[in-house]
């Protein structure tokens, strides 16, 4: 018996440690039985060199070793076939597991397992389109570990440790593969990025073709500006239709926006600049229309002035300001030369053509108006040097009038006393005729009144002049006694006769 324990022990000693961290092979199994076999001979030789004289002892001994020998074998034998089984099964599950994600990408990948065309990076993700495909070959590893676990021997942890290393491996091979293709996804997005900055510099170059030269010659009309948005938008448009072919969604924003930004700034550039250039324009040409307003009220003024001194204005003072008014009609045109331009070397658009046209529409009414305001004043003049003069005309026919009507009454009483029948109608008195109307004084834009006599035409002004100045030379002194506010209107149809003169006293008695 201490033969037996002793050789059991030195077995003992060379067998593997329980339980096995893996499934044994059948080599190794069968170096075990070897073992176990130079175990028995070694005890069989202990016991015949012991010279046992009972047989029964050393046949017990002998059974005892072979006893621990077939445990110790079937034992080990037994382990190693589950674990050998369990391992191929864990192998077996991950690579179904990694098939199946195989399987999920191929939907995405071309015959040669590569990216045929940029992905979104968010289907890396776990809610990705790879990342679900990654979680689900996953789950199907970890349910056959559970499987396993379920199996295992208490207090055993290989199948613990066996799952986990499974569950390592095909993280590995699933990440290893995701990164490949990351780094495939990265490849075309830089050439989708080549791509979109290509078509984005050729709409950039049509774009540039359409805007008109910087700084503008001319202003922009309305619908010059609303053309230039529309064919901006058109090149958006093109923009847009190129973009279509591309799958990176990052790619196609940042050059839309990239695009958006520069028609902003050269569509919204000119539109500014064409905004400053109506204002320059437009303030240049009133400022120099202005300027020519002041200077031909100054001169009219100082014409007007000049009538208050020397109480007359003449036809050579309003043609020399009709001279005036023109050359500064051309001073005008010539400023708006240099803002507008000649419309010759430099063509002038529309926007200019009616600005010029307003502005000199205005300039003319002013010019109309200073003007009209001399006219009147020389009309004032004249009429009043026509009324010094003509007043002592109207006295003089009065009084002859009278002298007239008073001769005829003395010659009608002397008749009467005579006792001879006057040569009036019924032999009574008949009134002397009415002095004719004075003239009306015209108003500052009426005509100059006509001084026509009951049986001719009206004869020119300065000949009347002449001849008025003549014929009351005389009385002139009296005229400039005369006020110089405007008569009342008298119209010959409507006037009044005179009273007849009282009867002369009858002549004395004869002695």
């Amino acid at each position: 018996s201490e033969l037996a324990h002793r050789r059991i022990e030195v077995f003992d000693e060379q067998l593997p440690g329980q339980p096995l961290t893996r499934g044994l092979e059948e080599e190794e199994l069968e170096i075990l039985r070897k073992v176990g076999g130079k175990s028995r001979e070694a005890l069989a030789a202990d016991v015949a060199a012991a010279c046992f004289l009972c047989k029964e002892a050393g046949e017990a001994a002998m059974a005892q070793l072979n006893f621990r020998i077939e445990a110790a074998l079937r034992s080990i034998g037994a382990e190693s076939l589950r674990k050998r089984q369990i391992s191929q099964q864990m192998d077996e599950a991950r690579a179904s597991a990694v098939a199946k994600f195989e399987e999920a990408l191929w939907y995405y990948l071309d015959a040669s397992g590569r990216l045929p065309s940029f992905m979104e990076e968010s289907a890396w993700d776990a809610e990705g389109d790879f990342g679900t495909a990654r979680a689900a070959a996953k789950a199907q590893l970890e349910a056959v570990s559970a499987e396993v676990k379920a199996q295992a021997v208490p207090g055993d942890r290989w199948e613990t440790r066996l799952c986990e290393r499974e569950a390592e491996a095909l993280e590995t091979v699933l990440k290893e593969r995701l990164e490949g293709l990351w780094k495939q996804n990265v490849a075309l997005k830089d050439k989708e990025d080549q791509r979109a900055a290509a078509a984005l510099e050729r709409v950039k170059v049509e774009l540039g073709t359409i805007l008109p030269k910087t700084p503008l010659r001319r202003v922009l009309v309305p619908s010059a500006v609303e053309e230039l948005k529309t064919r901006g938008e058109a090149c958006r448009k093109k923009l847009d239709k190129e973009l279509e072919a591309l799958s990176c969604s990052e790619v196609k924003l940042k050059t839309e926006e990239a695009f958006q930004a520069e028609l902003l700034e050269s569509i919204g550039g000119t539109v500014r600049a064409n905004d400053q250039l109506i204002e320059h324009r437009r303030d240049g040409l009133q400022r120099a229309g202005g300027k020519q307003k002041e200077r031909f009220k100054a001169i009219c003024d100082e014409a007007l002035e000049a009538s208050r001194v020397k109480a007359s204005v003449g036809d050579r003072e309003l043609q020399g300001l009709t001279k005036r008014r023109e050359f500064l009609v051309m001073a005008f045109e010539d400023e708006a030369k240099s803002l507008l331009g000649d419309g010759v070397l430099i063509e002038r658009g529309p926007w200019e053509e009616e600005l010029l046209g307003a502005e000199r529409v205005s300039l003319e009414s002013v010019m109309d108006e200073a003007f009209q305001e001399v006219e009147a004043r020389c009309s004032e003049l004249r009429w009043q040097r026509r009324r010094r003069l003509l007043l002592p005309l109207g006295l003089a026919l009065l009084v002859a009038a009278l002298a007239a009507g008073a001769s005829a009454v003395s010659a009608a009483l002397a008749a009467g006393s005579s006792g001879t029948t006057s040569p009036l109608v019924g032999g009574g008195l008949t009134p002397p005729s009415p002095a004719p109307p004075l003239p009306q004084p015209p108003s500052a834009v009426q005509p100059e009144p006509s001084m026509a006599s009951d049986g001719g035409e009206e004869p020119e002004e300065h000949r009347r002049g002449e001849e008025s100045e003549a014929m009351l030379q005389s009385s002139e002194e009296a005229a400039h006694d005369v006020n110089d506010e405007q008569p009342p209107p008298a119209a010959a149809e409507t006037a009044e006769p005179l009273p007849a003169p009282p009867p002369p006293p009858p002549p004395p008695p004869p002695p």
